[in-house]
Order: structure tokens, then C-alpha cells, then sequence
């Protein structure tokens, strides 16, 4: 399976721009003189049905949803690491071509709006 992930029926799996899915089905189909193997996944949040090729997993980035205890390592990197921050905000300033300030007010009503606040620059100082 040149090295891609394995998955089971009833992984719950992130499918990159859909969200959060559970795989209900493997399946398989004969194309030509190949038969390939799908997993049949649901999206959770729009309830659609997604099929990904065994061989497409790692192009489309089907990965299992993060463990509890990787949450807390990413969320403890987040708040004691300004360095994460600064690399957001300067990146998004330049591909959008304007400035640092500006990016931190879009991030900001983002979040906001999903019940998340950016962190302040002196709260990630103390």
C-alpha cells in the first residue's frame, strides 16, 4: 500500500476542507483489469458521502483526528510560543499585501466569531 495510512470502518478521519468524517465502508470496484479499493467516509457536519481511492489518501491528506493528549501539546506550543504567532500574522500580511495590523484585526473577528480569542502579545509575554 506503498505506505499510506490503514484505516478501519468506524475511524473517525479529518478529510482537509470537508471536516470531520467517519469512514462507514470499504469497498472495492473493478477498473479496466485493476481493482481499487475505496474507503466510503461520511462527513459529520454535512452529512455527505465521500469516496477516497486507497491510493489518494495521502494526496488528499485523509489523517486520523488528533489524540487528546497531541491537543494539548499543540494548544500548550500555541499559548507559551509567540514565535507561532508572529509567523501567522507576517505570512498572511504579505499574501495579502497589507499590514501586520490589519491581518491581527481579521484574525481576531475570526475567531471572535467562533467563540476563540487571538492571543495579545502581552499575555504571551508574562
Amino acid at each position: 500500500m506503498n505506505g499510506d495510512r490503514v484505516f478501519h470502518i468506524g475511524d473517525r478521519v479529518v478529510y482537509p476542507n470537508h471536516g470531520v468524517g467517519i469512514i462507514e465502508q470499504i469497498s472495492s470496484r473493478t477498473i479496466g483489469l485493476s481493482i481499487e479499493k475505496f474507503y466510503l467516509l461520511k462527513i459529520k457536519a454535512s452529512s455527505l458521502k465521500v469516496m477516497v481511492p486507497f491510493h489518494n489518501v495521502t494526496s488528499v491528506g485523509l489523517r486520523p483526528v488528533v489524540r487528546n493528549g497531541e491537543v494539548q501539546k499543540i494548544v500548550d506550543y500555541l499559548s507559551s510560543v509567540e514565535r507561532a504567532r508572529y509567523l501567522l500574522v507576517s505570512e498572511l500580511a504579505i499574501s495579502r499585501n497589507c499590514d501586520e495590523v490589519e491581518v491581527e484585526q481579521v484574525l481576531a473577528k475570526a475567531l471572535t466569531k467562533c467563540n476563540l480569542r487571538f492571543p495579545e502579545l502581552a499575555e504571551l509575554a508574562s
